[in-house]
C-alpha cells in the first residue's frame, strides 16, 4: 500500500469518516475555544485571571496567531492556530468579511490532527458580531488516546471555571459590607 495511490486515498477517506464518527473535528475545535485564553490567563500582567488557569494544566505558553502549548500530566500539548482573509463582499445593506483557518493539535510532538475552517463576520453594523466559524474538512488526523485525553481535559477545566465563578459568586454573595447593608435596608437586626 506505501506506494499505491489509490489505497492510499481510500485509507485517508476511511479515517477522515472515523474522525468524523468520532466526533473529533467538533472536539478539537470546542477545545480550542474553551483553552485559547489561558496563556493570557497565566501571565503576570492579568494577576486576577490567574485562578482561571487549572493546577493541572502547567508549562503554559502562547504561539504565534493565537495559538497555544502546554502540559497535561507530563504530556505537551499544542494547538496551531492561523487564519487568512479572503475578499469581503458588499451587498445593498451588508458587509461580510470571510476567513480560512487551520488549527492543528501535537501531541509530544506529534501531529495528531489538522482540520480546516471557513469562518465570516457581518461588519455591517455598528455593534461588534462575532465571527462564525464552520467545519470544513479534516486535514490529518492519528487515532490514538490523546481523544480521550482531550475530552477528560476539557471536562475538568470546565469544572474548574465553574468551581471559580461558584466561589466568586459566593464571595460576592457573603460579603460582609453588602451583608450589612442589606440587614440595614431591611431592618434586620
Amino acid at each position: 500500500m506505501a506506494d499505491d495511490a489509490d489505497a492510499i486515498y481510500a485509507e485517508i477517506e476511511r479515517r477522515k469518516q472515523r474522525a468524523k464518527e468520532l466526533g473529533v473535528p467538533q472536539l478539537v475545535w470546542g477545545f480550542f475555544e474553551t483553552v485559547k485564553y489561558l496563556p493570557s490567563w497565566a501571565s503576570d500582567d492579568r494577576p486576577n485571571d490567574k485562578k482561571f488557569v487549572p493546577p493541572f494544566v502547567t508549562e503554559i505558553k502562547a504561539l504565534p496567531e493565537g495559538g497555544l502549548a502546554f502540559s497535561y500530566e507530563g504530556v505537551g500539548y499544542s494547538l496551531a492556530w492561523s487564519e487568512k482573509s479572503n475578499d469581503s463582499y458588499d451587498s445593498y445593506r451588508s458587509r461580510m468579511a470571510s476567513y480560512n483557518g487551520r488549527l492543528a493539535l501535537n501531541v509530544a510532538e506529534d501531529r495528531v490532527f489538522e482540520l480546516t475552517l471557513f469562518g465570516t463576520q457581518d461588519q455591517s453594523s455598528d455593534e461588534y458580531v462575532p465571527m462564525e466559524w464552520t467545519i470544513r474538512n479534516v486535514e490529518a488526523f492519528v487515532e490514538g488516546p490523546w481523544v480521550e485525553r482531550i475530552t477528560e481535559l476539557a471536562v475538568r477545566i470546565t469544572q474548574h471555571r465553574r468551581e471559580v465563578h461558584e466561589a466568586d459568586a459566593r464571595k460576592r454573595r457573603e460579603d460582609p459590607a453588602k451583608l450589612k447593608d442589606l440587614k440595614d435596608r431591611f431592618g434586620i437586626k
